[in-house]
């Protein structure tokens, strides 16, 4: 598991500015009715998730690995919260009618070849004709660790250059795992889904 104590630091101060995380949440509460149940894997501090509350009654469980990110979201989730992996989480999980990963697909497994599991793990917990949805799987390409970012403080400059430095180390040795919508498509489509929706590293995903 990967620390991610830093970056819960500045996780809202980034993310609210990037309007595209919430477009994202906006196209899954189409795919909501309220009272549906809903896990969401890697949800960091909650931000998006409280978003998505707002305007539908789900029945949640939020996954996030990371004790400080968690930490941050018990004041503005409601819900099941578990302080564990992916992989340990979905095991205890009740039916869901939705699965949400937002921007963490790319480190779910430190090897690759466990991701040929994700498809029948998520086919055997949702409903009929249950939702994958899935933002963001990552980039080969490097970030600029030197480049600052101005409506950061000096201080939090250095945190997310040293976010995006170890990021570039773990997609270099294989530990983060970047996948390309044809990757992805590969890995869903032909094994109880369909694709139903893309636009702009958003996907969504139907169980058949």
């Amino acid at each position: 598991m990967h620390d991610y104590s830093q970056y819960s630091k500045i996780f809202d101060v980034m993310s609210n500015k990037f309007d595209s995380m919430y477009d994202f949440m906006d196209i899954v509460k189409t795919y909501l009715r309220d009272g549906n149940r809903v896990a969401e894997i890697g949800g960091g501090t909650g931000i998006f998730t409280e978003y998505l509350q707002k305007s539908r009654d789900i029945e949640l469980s939020f996954v996030e690995p990371s004790k400080d990110m968690l930490d941050i979201a018990r004041g503005r989730v409601k819900g099941k919260l578990y302080n564990m992996p992916f992989n340990d989480a979905v095991g205890q999980l009740d039916t869901q009618d939705m699965f949400i990963f937002m921007r963490c697909f790319y480190c779910l497994y430190d090897n690759i070849k466990d991701y040929v599991k994700i498809p029948s793990l998520l086919y055997n917990k949702l409903s009929k004709n249950g939702i994958v949805a899935i933002y963001w799987i990552g980039t080969k390409q490097k970030f600029d660790i030197y480049h600052n970012i101005d409506f950061l403080t000096d201080s939090e400059n250095s945190i997310y250059n040293a976010i995006k430095m170890e990021y570039n180390r773990l997609v270099s040795i294989g530990e983060f795992n970047v996948f390309g919508d044809e990757d992805l498509d590969k890995l869903f489509v032909g094994n109880g889904f369909e694709l139903i929706h893309r636009h702009k590293s958003k996907s969504i995903y139907r169980k058949v």
